[in-house]
């Protein structure tokens, strides 16, 4: 108990059709069932989280099993565990604390650890410093920055003739030879013209420091994608801010690859990016940044037919307050034509808009991410929140421009609509092709954009094969016409498979359907096993959110307290509490269905 451990079990073959599993625990020092701890799997693999196991009391529990099929005998396999108490003398029989990541769903990829005490939330104000507190560990290092630190970091390790580089704005000379940290040289441009490119070399930016006038323009390389050039940090503080009044902080020139940018915050207030890569680029990681407070915070794009370009990986960083002062469209990121994106465990925050800043209002065009014309994508566990127009916008101008798109485990969060998948200007039939759209948490959506309120769940069309499932769509009042899915018939849509979401209060002001799968162009598109609009007691807490999950990390019961803390998720100082996983699985354990025992 207290553990944080999951347990995992596999059944050989293929699920039936219609069938599920129900997990029971018989108490052997309790004489009864533990009916708390009662759940139906769904899917697989199959794995009974913290959250379930600690409902569970002290001593021997008989975990039972059951796969049942509709007309077939019901197959049980049972399992005697021993459930033991922590040596400190807590209270491991309470039913489990309802924040602390569990599910009664399976196959999402982890297992939550304790969310911390969520300490005491304060205003983010609009476009702060990006440079956030705490000393955020060593990359190099993995045993710096608590305990477990290299868990879901990307390993970092120097070649035998690597070159560190350091780099201190407050410390440093450029007559140093900067290769120790007693003799840093003093400003970016130095410390460039001292990375060999084509080499595995690293240039290290001093915690607490502040960078004016950005990076050099870049166009250096590392040697492999196992040997990267590697932009980082040493020393111990906030992130290194980089910033370079209207310019853009780091931008690319010719084909750049094997670079990777972690643990620095750049603020581009006042440029167009923070960071912008055009034509080819290939194994680009960003990881632990902060970008903040451009127009578009990254944009990565080719600019001719001849570029390549491949594997963008953005891991566990905060991308905030994008915005325009002025007409043109804004973004937190824009990426096109990339094959082999990864967007895994960020925020995005407040993208496309400010509200103190009266020509930078919120608008249609606006949006957290901005995808057009990529393959092979993977956006999963990822807080998108309060975005001027969509959480996640995905586009394409010709037929299957956009392919292999999988979305999962995400948490949409008061922005004006969720997903948008489609087409864009002078556009073909089928635009996009293979999405996969699961576990998703969609709430709190709505904004009047343009004159017209807006507060589309999810929004499809002319797309050619996909499935989404296990979605959940809940609390929107915000007044507008809007369904939680909506598979848009106007263009033509195949192969695609609508099954086991649902959607829970949910207001719509026009016809009252917050469904709407259904169209006269429609080919091979199933609708199946949906909960739309349920009773409360169908389920098992209808009453979760993410104002009562905030709370139950030791916040403010509001939702903005709790993007007031994820702004602050950081190596050193990253708690799964504030990760949209930690709330995906409270919301969906308290969106399954009661179990039924007949």
């Amino acid at each position: 108990l207290g553990s944080q451990q999951s347990i995992y079990f596999e059944v050989d073959g293929k699920m039936p059709a219609g069938g599920n599993v129900l997990v029971l625990a018989w108490s052997d020092s309790q004489k009864r069932m533990v009916d708390e701890f009662a759940h139906v799997q769904m899917g697989e693999p199959w794995r009974i989280y913290p959250s379930r196991m600690n409902m569970l009391p002290p001593g021997r529990v008989n975990l039972q099993l059951l796969l049942r099929v509709p007309g077939q005998d019901t197959v049980k396999v049972t399992r005697w565990i021993e459930m033991v108490s922590p040596q400190n003398g807590g209270n491991p029989g309470n039913g489990g604390d309802p924040g602390d990541g569990g599910t009664t769903e399976p196959g999402d990829g982890g297992d939550p650890s304790d969310p911390g005490d969520g300490g005491d939330p304060s205003d983010p104000g609009d476009g702060g410093d990006p440079s956030d507190p705490g000393d955020g560990g060593d990359p190099s290092d993995p045993g710096d920055g608590g305990s477990n630190p290299s868990i879901g970091w990307t390993p970092l390790s120097k070649s035998s003739d690597t070159r560190v580089i350091y780099v201190s704005s407050s410390q440093g000379d450029d007559d140093n030879d900067g290769l120790t940290e007693n003799r840093p040289v003093r400003t970016l441009a130095k410390a460039y013209s001292l990375l060999r490119s084509g080499s595995p070399d690293w240039m290290l930016l001093k915690r607490g420091d502040t960078f004016d006038g950005g990076f050099p323009q870049w166009t250096k390389s590392g040697r492999s994608q196992d040997a990267p050039m590697v932009i980082s940090t040493y020393g111990s503080g906030p992130r290194p801010l980089v910033r370079a009044g209207d310019a853009v902080p780091l931008r690319k020139k010719g084909n750049v690859a094997n670079l990777w940018v972690i643990g620095v915050a750049i603020d581009g207030r006042g440029a167009s990016s923070c960071m912008q890569f055009r034509g080819g680029f290939q194994n680009i990681l960003l990881e632990d940044c902060y970008f903040a407070n451009a127009k578009d915070n990254l944009e990565f794009q080719p600019v001719s037919d001849s570029d390549v370009t491949r594997d963008l990986s953005i891991r566990r960083c905060v991308i905030a307050d994008a915005r325009s002062t002025g007409s043109a469209h804004s973004q937190g990121a824009f990426i096109k034509d990339v094959e082999g994106l990864l967007i895994e465990e960020c925020l995005f925050d407040h993208n496309g808009w400010s509200e103190s800043v009266s020509s930078a209002e919120p608008t249609m065009f606006n949006h957290n991410i901005y995808l057009k014309e990529c393959r092979d994508v993977v956006i999963r566990g990822n807080v998108l929140a309060r975005g001027s127009s969509f959480g996640l916008k995905i586009s394409s101008d010709r037929t299957g421009g956009m392919v292999n798109v999988l979305v999962e485990d995400n948490l949409f969060l008061g922005d004006a609509n969720g997903i948008t998948v489609g087409r864009s200007g002078r556009y073909a039939d089928y635009a996009t092709k293979n999405l996969t759209f699961r576990r998703n948490v969609f709430t709190e959506l709505g904004r009047t954009l343009n004159g017209q309120p807006q507060a589309f769940g999810v929004h499809i069309t002319s797309a050619d094969g996909g499935v989404i499932e296990r979605n959940y769509f809940i609390y929107k009042d915000y007044p507008a016409p809007h369904a939680a899915l909506e598979l848009d018939g106007d263009r033509p849509q195949r192969n695609i498979a609508v099954r086991n979401n649902v959607v829970y209060q949910w207001r719509v002001n026009n016809d009252g359907n917050p469904w709407r799968v259904t169209g006269s162009r429609f080919s091979n598109v199933t609708n199946s096993g949906n909960l739309i609009e349920p009773k409360a007691s169908q389920l098992v807490d209808a009453d979760r959110n993410v104002d009562r999950y905030a709370a139950s990390q030791g916040g403010q019961a509001n939702w903005e307290a709790f993007l007031t803390q994820a702004r602050q998720q950081r190596r050193g100082n990253w708690r799964d509490g504030y990760t949209a996983k930690a709330v995906v699985d409270y919301i969906r354990s308290g969106f399954s269905l009661v179990p039924s025992f007949d």
